[in-house]
């Protein structure tokens, strides 16, 4: 490949924007999903009503693998810059339905169905947006690969981190009256001008030089292909499922210790600002020290820590030990993940690097960010022992940990 200038700032944020407002709508639903669900899903038919309130969490994320397939395809067929624009032109239409939806005691079984329809769009957006972008970043800056990519990861904590500030800040100043009614509704409409902003934004994006053949892939190469996508999903499930532990270890925290609300937003905000910070650092060093090593030594550490944070909170259940422990455990997985998108996308040739991508982030985040925190939850009430989760954990990042040496033995990778 022929080397590229680095992309400049704008399109850095324009491809990160995408991540960025994916975790700020992941968050936002988390704080308002109370208000939402009682002004969309219907309460008088009980029934129909918890049916498709369920269907309204449950529909972006199994939508995300379909749009990871066409979104990614039309990306490896067409060109980044096109499929990048269709991802984000399906998160602000998504976005807009939610933000201006009438409730249902204006307009009936039409308002829930509309809220269905409008995270179906954001599911589909989501499934292609890291893909497409990873490869999109990395294919124009090939000698800082990883500082270029890990902003990735770094939008994904500054959108949890706005989402954390919009929902405090409303929560904390809005009379509840006003909240329900229409101030819940703030979030989501700052959160369609970023949509329209990354709609711009990536209109005045530049094509990469990778112009990949829109043949289909020969026969021989799929059992390849297949390889190249089990090390990518076993790559990333590290870090997935360590974030699933932060989640189920905030969660317990909060009502086992009953950590008062200003310790969990103050927690929040700083497990943040480490993923924005601790990214683009350890991103940064892997293009001096290769992507393998730094990401090998975070992975162990982790394995290391799981145990030993999940005993000390079992020894002594104390709000400001339990902090610490989950913001070590959270630079712990910045430093593996700044140069992960990286490592992916050299895992993948250019014909397939997006829909490789994008199959492999979302299936991984279906199967164990979707579903794994009730899970750990379940585990540990079933058994009775707060470990048993780190166990399983423990088990899944090693083979994390054997992709790695994979990609560096049979892709060659640094």
């Amino acid at each position: 490949m022929a080397e590229t200038a680095p992309p400049p700032r704008s399109a850095i944020l324009a491809a990160s924007l995408g991540q960025a407002l994916e975790w700020y709508d992941v968050a936002l639903h988390g704080y308002f999903g109370y208000f939402i669900t009682r002004a969309f899903f219907p309460s008088v038919e009980q029934g129909l009503g918890l049916a498709l309130a369920m269907a309204g969490f449950a529909l972006p994320w199994l939508a995300r693998p379909l749009g990871a397939l066409l979104l990614g395809r039309q990306a490896d067929r067409a060109g980044r810059r096109g499929a990048l624009r269709r991802a984000m032109l399906l998160m602000l239409l998504g976005t807009a339905l939610i933000t201006l939806m009438p409730p249902y005691a204006s307009i009936g079984l039409a308002a829930p169905c509309g809220i269905l329809l409008a995270r179906l769009l954001q599911g589909l957006a989501a499934g292609g947006e890291f893909g497409i972008a990873a490869a999109y970043l990395a294919e124009h800056a090939p000698g800082r690969r990883g500082a270029v990519t890990s902003w990735l990861f770094a939008a994904q904590g500054a959108g949890t981190l706005l989402a954390a500030l919009a929902g405090s800040a409303l929560s904390t100043h809005a009379p509840m009256d006003a909240l329900e009614a229409w101030g819940w509704r703030i979030p989501f409409a700052l959160g369609l001008l970023g949509a329209l902003l990354g709609y711009w934004l990536r209109g005045r994006l530049e094509e990469g030089r990778v112009a990949p053949p829109p043949a289909p892939l020969p026969h021989p190469c799929l059992m390849e292909l297949g390889l190249r996508l089990l090390v990518a999903a076993l790559g990333l499930l590290l870090p997935t499922a360590v974030g699933s532990l932060l989640i189920f270890m905030m969660m317990s925290t909060v009502l086992e210790l009953r950590l008062d609300p200003a310790s969990g937003f103050l927690a929040t905000l700083a497990a943040s600002l480490l993923l924005v910070g601790g990214a683009p650092l350890a991103g940064r060093l892997a293009d001096r020290l290769g992507r393998i090593r730094p990401m090998a030594c975070a992975g162990l550490l982790l394995l290391a820590s799981i145990l030993p944070c999940l005993l000390l909170l079992e020894a002594r259940p104390e709000p400001l030990l339990a902090v610490a422990a989950i913001l070590w455990l959270v630079a712990l997985r910045a430093a593996y993940v700044g140069p992960l998108p990286a490592l992916l996308a050299e895992v993948f040739p250019p014909a397939t690097r997006a829909t490789g991508l994008a199959f492999s982030y979302t299936a991984t985040a279906l199967l164990f960010g979707g579903f794994e925190p009730p899970a750990l939850a379940w585990l540990t009430e079933v058994t009775g022992h707060r470990l048993i989760p780190g166990i399983c954990l423990v088990a899944l990042g090693t083979l994390s940990l054997a992709a790695l040496a994979v990609a560096r033995r049979r892709f060659r990778i640094a």
